[in-house]
């Protein structure tokens, strides 16, 4: 599935998985806006990246637009509250920076 998102916000360390042996392992989000299709525009979507974006990165660019293809997302699974995809699941294809 191809979608095209605005990044909204980028936030360090932002989500926190505490493991039952005591160890612990953090997330950098990015949160998009959907902007196609249109039968989710819209639609906030929080990509948890598994490895921190480099400063300059597209993903940390607030008003960046990016077309994203999800390899196992749907429509509908993108239509639920508050979504949370891991990046391994999402590759940018394009992106156009804020004038």
């Amino acid at each position: 599935m191809i979608i095209v998102a605005i990044v909204t916000v980028y936030v360090t360390d932002n989500v926190l998985v505490d493991y039952d042996d005591g160890s612990f392992e953090s997330f950098d989000t990015t949160q998009l806006r959907v902007a196609e299709p249109v039968e989710i525009a819209g639609r906030q979507i929080n990509i948890l990246h598994n490895t921190p974006q480099p400063t300059g990165s597209p993903w940390r660019s607030v008003g960046t637009r990016l077309r994203l293809e999800f390899e196992n997302e749907t429509i509908e699974s993108l239509t639920s509250k508050d979504r949370e995809i891991f990046s391994d699941g999402a590759r940018c294809r394009a992106f156009t920076r804020r004038a």
